[in-house]
């Protein structure tokens, strides 16, 4: 980057023997000689006169003024910039023109429709330009093409080819729709004009307030407004691009401008070498904030882009060998970008997209965004550094906060919350769920949804770090990962990736390392990392079922203060290390690493009333439980267990795919709509999993089981405690409780105590205060107050009174008395719950911290002919090739 440095440094030098231009709107003169503050020019013509044809120019702009237009800096050596008071508004260009002269619309059909002309193509622009308004703001609020259905989306019954579809529910007459566009989701990470869709660019569909309908041929602007627009602003985007720089061009810096309504770019940088963009701001812009095309030696500082409905930064190339880079994006704020699902030229919705070579992207907050929040496409030997990503994918699913396929050094990175938007992503398993063994899945990549009578899985593909197919080679040191739906990493197939001290933080998996087209991930180092799980369903590693060496896993810390299932084998079983070592791979290694368990940490009780005990602890209690008694056998044991206990022996190993079970002969009552907690104390000969559940007496079948559970069993007696409500199925009043041996891990003699259900009141602590995360996301030192010493850290070791903490870094604490967290009263959806979660209704922004298929690459605009079946015909305006 010195030479970068030094660009930067000769720009400044040639730009300072130039001439310095003023101009003011409120102010200013274009017969002045605008050699000063006080005899500015005034408009943007006279600005585009001289950047269009000289060089080494300084234009500043005065602060708190406004324009309307575009720049054109066709020459290098020239500098865009502001003057004035600092507490002043940055100088303002638009590329929106007032619409006025509203009249009411006469419609025999339709109340509370405006018309009004839209305005005349400026000079400076190409008459094509101005064929169609794609943007609309009232008061600057952005206005909503008119679109059918008004919220949510249609569905596609039928589609033979791209040519046509067919919706049976809408009966409007024929050539309701001529003219319209049609937009359809059809990868889950892809909008585009073509499953789920919706209709807008329509007269008909004119219904809702705010909406507004571009009639081309008469050029005129329709709005459905119940009040009279004549009484606020109105403003229609014409111009495509709010600053242009010319092709090979050099030395060109824009700094402290502010940019609204343009419906391509705010800026476009055209292979420029050698420029600085910095303290901007962007914002209700169409598709780019700022792109950058085959560019090279650019500094990208500190600008703030909102409301850019598509993608903020992009740096791209079009050349085959990504022949772009060694820039800097750096200090950018991004916020609410592409949160309006569809409605982009591209609609890829990307916080900062890189293709090119050497780039270092670092210190930038992301929040709020519709896709991935960093994408790393092509090219080679980028740093992503220090940023903070919240809140993404608000309108896609399949997608993270960070998606990579190059090689790359990512560290120190913090990435929160990838929510996904599932309305549209139709991503449903054809089968229906049991309510069995596939219930764990919840909180792992797949969600239940009522569909009709049944339930079904919909898959959320959500995730901390994207490692697309083949990306090897990328180094993943020091990061923060934390509330991912389903994994905080996930590698499709990488080779040779280095993930190195990273703490996953309530993810549902920490990491992922699959299977995909007939490769697995493999030779990866994976040490020094912390997992750290905060539920029953959640696992930190999910890898593959077929015996392949995917790394080197060594020094990790795995903790779940709930369970010791840290590996889930490909929605499939869950493991224990030692038993995935046992039964899966021998030489999966792990040394150095440790693990934690205490289940006790969840829950506190009160108000108790006791539903039933068995004590175990004679042979009369012993004679009130029943097993398989083709496999096992029940007795009386006073020597193993204090104060004796049951035996359950293995008499017969079972095959496999079978289970031996054991459970009282006695079935239990349940009151519906009450909590109930079950204990038992149980230890084994050998390490294996325990399975217990709760059973609907009625049917005496697994599929109503309202409750379904783990316990791994050992050497050490352990007391186990599970809870459940009859809320997850009203209809269950008798139940039979049963402990079931697994299919896949080999039981051993195994011995019971103390078990016993009861109601209670069941209260949560929160995991959040047991096990804090703390962070300090700014590029300055931070030292947090713990208000006393009652803190150690993963190791043990005392923390004290107050927490200093570098920039950009988090340490995970453990609270010395558990007892002391906060707690809340568990309800219904304390827990994952199948029953508890309904599609979102539609794309919206949270700004909150704990919020929670056919490939095409092109978009379309669809013209319908006819409407019966709404048959429609593509027409292809725009191809836009991703990758």
């Amino acid at each position: 980057m010195n030479y970068l440095i030094i660009c930067i440094f000769l720009s400044l030098f040639l730009c300072a023997f130039g001439t310095d231009y003023y101009i003011s709107s409120s102010e200013g003169d274009d017969s002045n000689n605008g050699l000063s503050a006080s005899t500015p020019w005034e408009t943007l013509d006279k600005v585009n006169s001289i950047l269009e044809s000289s060089s080494g120019n300084t234009f500043s702009f005065k602060r708190g003024d406004k324009w309307r237009g575009q720049l054109r800096v066709l020459k290098s050596n020239n500098n865009i910039q502001a003057y004035g008071q600092l507490e002043d508004p940055l100088p303002l260009v638009k590329g929106s023109l007032p619409v006025t002269g509203w009249d009411q619309h006469n419609d025999n059909k339709k109340d509370n429709i405006w018309v009004a002309k839209q305005p005349d193509c400026p000079s400076d622009l190409e008459s094509g330009d101005c064929g169609d308004i794609k943007l609309i703001f009232r008061n600057n609020e952005k206005l909503t093409k008119a679109r059918e259905p008004n919220e949510k989306y249609y569905r596609i019954d039928t589609a033979t080819d791209l040519k046509s579809l067919t919706d049976m529910t809408l009966n409007q007459p024929d050539n309701t729709w001529t003219g319209a566009d049609v937009h359809v989701r059809s990868w889950s990470w892809y909008w585009e004009i073509r499953k789920r869709y919706f209709i807008d660019n329509s007269y008909y569909a004119l219904d809702y307030e705010n909406e507004y309908f571009y009639d081309d041929e008469d050029q005129k602007i329709y709005l459905y407004s119940k009040t009279d627009p004549n009484e606020d602003l109105i403003e229609a985007v014409y111009y495509p691009t709010g600053i242009y720089t010319e092709w090979e061009r050099s030395n060109i810096n824009i700094d402290h401008i502010e940019l609204q309504h343009y419906w391509e770019n705010g800026m476009y940088i055209n292979k420029l070498t050698n420029g600085i963009i910095s303290d901007n701001k962007l914002s209700k812009i169409l598709t780019w904030g700022i792109k950058v095309h085959d560019a090279y030696d650019i500094l990208i500082e500190n600008n703030e882009l909102e409301n850019i409905y598509d993608t903020p930064i992009d740096y791209g190339t079009t050349t085959a060998d990504h022949d772009c880079g060694n820039s800097y994006i750096r200090g950018n704020t991004i916020t609410d970008s592409a949160l309006e699902c569809g409605i982009g030229k591209i609609s890829q919705g990307i916080g900062i997209k890189i293709w090119g070579n050497g780039m270092i992207v670092e210190q930038n907050r992301i929040q709020n965004c519709g896709s991935n929040g960093i994408m790393v496409g092509y090219g080679n030997f980028n740093t992503i550094r220090e940023n903070y990503i919240n809140n993404t994918c608000l309108c896609f699913n399949d997608c993270g906060c960070m998606y990579i396929h190059t090689p790359s050094l990512i560290e120190n990175n913090h990435l929160i919350n990838p929510r996904g938007e599932m309305e549209a992503s139709g991503m449903y398993d054809s089968y229906v769920m049991s309510g069995d063994r596939e219930e764990r899945q919840i909180g792992r990549g797949r969600i239940a949804v009522e569909d009709g009578e049944n339930m079904k899985w919909l898959h959320k593909i959500l995730f901390g770090f994207y490692l697309d197919t083949a990306a090897t080679d990328i180094e993943i040191k020091n990061n923060y990962i934390e509330n991912c739906f389903v994994a905080g990493l996930n590698s499709l197939d990488g080779d040779s990736n280095k993930i190195e001290g990273n703490i996953f933080y309530n993810n549902g998996l920490s990491m992922e390392l699959l299977l995909s087209n007939g490769k697995s991930s493999a030779s990866n180092t994976i040490t020094n990392n912390i997992f750290f799980s905060t539920s029953k369903s959640q696992r930190a590693l999910r890898l593959p079922s077929e015996d392949k060496s995917f790394g080197n896993f060594q020094s990790n810390k795995y903790i779940n203060p709930l369970t010791y299932l840290h590996i889930d084998l490909e929605y499939s079983d869950d493991y224990s290390i030692t038993l995935y070592q046992r039964y899966k791979k021998s030489d999966f290694d792990t040394s150095g690493s440790t693990n934690s368990y205490h289940d006790y940490i969840q829950w506190y009780f009160e108000n108790q009333k006791n539903i039933k005990t068995w004590t175990l602890d004679s042979e009369s209690q012993v004679k009130l439980w029943i097993t398989d008694s083709n496999e096992a056998s029940l007795s009386y044991d006073d020597q193993t267990m204090s104060g004796g206990s049951m035996k359950v022996a293995i008499t017969n190993t079972p095959s496999a795919d079978n289970t031996i079970w054991t459970q009282p002969l006695e079935k239990v009552s349940l009151n519906t709509d009450k909590p109930y907690h079950i204990q038992f104390t149980a230890q084994s000969e050998d390490e294996f999993v325990l399975e217990l559940f709760v059973i609907d007496a009625t049917t005496d079948t697994y599929d109503k089981a309202v409750l379904y559970e783990y316990a791994i069993l050992d050497q050490d007696e352990r007391t186990f405690h599970f809870v459940f409500d009859t809320l997850l199925d009203e209809t269950v009043t008798q139940a039979y409780l049963q402990l079931r041996t697994t299919d896949y891990t080999t039981p051993t003699n195994f011995w019971l105590k103390d078990f016993k259900i009861e109601q209670a009141d069941i209260h949560i602590y929160d995991l959040n205060d047991v096990y804090p995360l703390k962070c300090n996301d700014q590029n300055t030192q931070s030292t947090i107050d713990l208000n006393a010493d009652t803190y150690m850290d993963v190791d043990g070791n005392n923390v004290g009174t107050s927490l200093t903490l570098e920039p950009y870094t988090c340490q995970l604490l453990i609270l010395k008395d558990y007892t002391q967290a906060n707690t809340n009263p568990r309800t219904r959806d304390s827990e994952p719950s199948w029953h508890s979660w309904k599609p979102d209704t539609k794309c919206s922004q949270d700004n909150s911290d704990d919020n929670d298929d056919d490939t095409v690459s092109s978009a379309f605009a669809i013209q319908i002919i006819q409407l019966n079946t709404l048959i429609l015909s593509f027409i292809i305006f725009l191809s836009q090739f991703l990758f």
